[in-house]
């Protein structure tokens, strides 16, 4: 079996920056120097940003290292893995096929998995607003076994079972929005029996050919290993860095496995955020937000998409990767951040990057 290479990282290397220089009316300086401070203090390997401001401009490019071996520099235009955001690839396939009236809100997840447990109370929106009482086996034990052993052998219906197993914890579906990415498996294989298409064949149809997505992709087998081009993801290990780039895509399936860039998510995340793929009764039903447990009322979900404020989309983590996408609806904005790392705590090494500039972008609309 392949092991991660262990990797050291030169300190202070890789600090300059690739891209064009931003159109006039974004703060160019202040958001290099957000990216710097990234890598500087936050010890990340590389950072690429993405902001699309209509009538101020756009803002994009990469900072430091794009492979620690080489010493190549991370650019803007290498795809990367997007984790969690693919879930809101995934719910808007379901929504459309909601709209075709193939699948419907109220169908109860046992229309396909009889036996699954609470199978005949749990809603396909249930499912879609993380609100279906379903725990996760993707928990703290779970993902520090996928993080080292990257090449883990499961099919979506292993975690399912796993899922399954855990009945006993189960909540009534409808009471609470908590977080689980079981949700996501499921719903990725709803949309398959739906359908009769295979997810990529879905995704195709219904989202990456009508926006003219190009470099973005879903692996759906456990030998796509890899990613397309040169970048290459990392985690620390509290002395250096462990090579994350490969591993099996299939265990995270439809809750975190898919590729892409900072252009097309820059396109995706305006049009998930406006609806363009979706009527405006869908998208005005997707929206409607529900906080989280535990999280401030202003951190929530609706049908596959997250509410920050008055941000709406998704971030995401797998091993070697931290992704935001994330869009300001009332500025027509997106902002969109990779960092090439994700260390075995899968605490995301992006949000503190969106978070920043968010706030220095629209200071009076972020309420952290």
């Amino acid at each position: 079996m392949l092991k991660p290479a262990l990797l050291t990282l030169t300190l202070g290397l890789g600090l300059l920056a690739v891209g064009a220089p931003s159109e006039s009316g974004l703060p160019e300086a202040a958001l290099d120097g957000i990216c710097r401070t990234a890598l500087e203090q936050g010890n990340r390997v590389g950072v690429a940003v993405e902001v699309s401001v209509p009538g101020r401009g756009i803002y994009r490019k990469a900072f430091g290292q794009g492979d620690l071996v080489t010493g190549a520099a991370r650019t803007p235009d290498a795809p990367f893995r997007i984790g969690s955001v693919t879930k809101t690839f995934f719910a808007t396939a379901v929504l459309q096929e909601v709209e075709k009236g193939r699948i419907r809100l109220t169908d109860p997840l046992a229309k396909w998995y009889p036996n699954f447990p609470n199978a005949e109370l749990i809603t396909v929106d249930d499912l879609l607003r993380m609100q279906s009482g379903i725990q996760d086996p993707f928990d703290k034990a779970w993902l520090e076994h996928y993080y080292a052993d990257p090449f883990w052998n499961l099919t979506a219906d292993d975690v399912i079972a796993q899922g399954a197993a855990l009945k006993d914890r189960f909540k009534r579906p409808g009471t609470v929005t908590e977080y689980v990415n079981l949700n996501y498996v499921l719903l990725e294989q709803i949309l398959l029996k739906s359908t009769g298409m295979t997810a990529d064949q879905a995704l195709l149809q219904g989202i990456w050919a009508p926006l003219s997505l190009e470099s973005t992709s879903y692996p759906t087998f456990a030998h796509d290993t890899g990613i397309p081009g040169p970048l290459h993801g990392y985690g620390w290990n509290g002395k250096s860095f462990d090579d994350k780039t490969l591993l099996n895509p299939v265990p995270p399936g439809g809750a975190g496995s898919m590729i892409s860039t900072l252009d097309d998510l820059t396109v995706y995340g305006r049009a998930l955020g406006k609806g363009t793929l979706l009527s405006p009764a869908a998208q005005a039903r997707r929206l409607k937000m529900s906080p989280f447990a535990g999280s401030p009322a202003w951190v929530g979900y609706g049908q596959g998409i997250a509410h920050i404020g008055p941000f709406v989309g998704h971030n995401g983590t797998i091993q070697g990767f931290s992704t935001e996408c994330f869009y300001y609806p009332a500025q027509d904005a997106t902002i969109v951040v990779s960092v090439n790392r994700l260390d075995a705590d899968d605490q995301s090494q992006s949000t503190d990057v969106f978070l920043k500039i968010a706030k220095e972008l629209f200071p009076r609309a972020a309420p952290w």
